[in-house]
């Protein structure tokens, strides 16, 4: 599961848009969409696109893009 709120964070924190983000993974915006809000599908390849688009660095990675809140809600609780 994308984590939709750090991506967004760290497009504004960069000062791209969705257009920007859909040109890097060469589809739609409306497409780019919905993949950042889990509506559709993100591939390993586009997420690795993605990531170096928005400059993600390997340790960083599972945070945006092998994120579970139910997962972070259970570690934080353990």
């Amino acid at each position: 599961m994308v984590n939709s709120e750090a991506i967004k964070k760290r497009m504004d924190t960069l000062d791209v848009g969705q257009a920007d983000g859909a040109e890097a993974l060469g589809i739609k915006q409306s497409t780019f969409c919905l993949k950042i809000n889990n509506k559709r599908g993100l591939t390993l390849d586009e997420a690795n696109a993605l990531a170096s688009f928005l400059k993600i660095t390997n340790d960083e990675f599972p945070h945006y893009f092998f994120y579970s809140e139910s997962c972070e809600t259970q570690q934080t609780a353990s």
